[in-house]
C-alpha cells in the first residue's frame, strides 16, 4: 500500500490541493503492473509528511499481520490508522484472510495417490544382506 496524490481544486480553500488515495499495486494475468484504489482519503492537509508515512506503514503492518516493534506515540496517527482500516473493512476493499489460509497452498487432506509403493524396509534388508555378504 502507498499513498497516491493527484492535484485537484479544493472548494474549501479555493485553491489547488493534493487529493490522496490509498493504493495497492499488483500484477495481472498478463504480467502487467496495475493499481487498485483501496480507499479515497481525500484532501488531507492537516497531516505532515512524516505522519502520512507512519499511517501507511502501520496499515501495511496490519495488513500483513505483523507486530510493530514499538508502540505508536502519536495519537492522531493511531486514530487515522484505525479509521482508514475500519473504512477499508466496511467497504470490503481489502481481503482479510487468516494467516493459515494465506500460507496453506496445498490441502493435504484432499491429496489422493495411486499405486503408492514403499521400498524403505526392502532397501534396508538388501543393504544389510549385502554388508553381511549373505546371498
Amino acid at each position: 500500500m502507498y499513498l497516491k496524490a493527484s492535484f485537484r481544486h479544493n472548494a474549501d480553500i479555493r485553491d489547488i490541493a493534493a487529493y490522496y488515495r490509498l493504493v495497492e499495486s499488483y500484477r495481472n494475468e498478463f504480467d502487467r503492473v496495475c493499481h487498485k484504489t483501496l480507499l479515497n482519503i481525500g484532501f488531507w492537509a492537516d497531516a505532515t509528511r512524516a505522519q502520512k508515512d507512519k499511517v501507511v506503514g502501520h496499515l501495511n503492518e496490519r495488513y500483513k499481520n505483523e507486530l510493530a516493534l514499538f508502540e505508536e506515540t502519536d495519537g492522531q496517527v493511531v486514530e487515522w490508522v484505525n479509521r482508514f482500516w475500519n473504512e477499508m473493512i466496511a467497504k470490503k476493499t481489502i481481503d482479510r484472510k487468516t494467516i493459515a489460509e494465506k500460507h496453506r497452498l496445498v490441502k493435504a487432506d484432499t491429496i489422493k495417490h495411486k499405486e503408492a509403493r514403499e521400498i524403505g524396509t526392502e532397501w534396508i534388508c538388501a543393504k544389510t544382506l549385502n554388508q553381511l555378504q549373505i546371498n
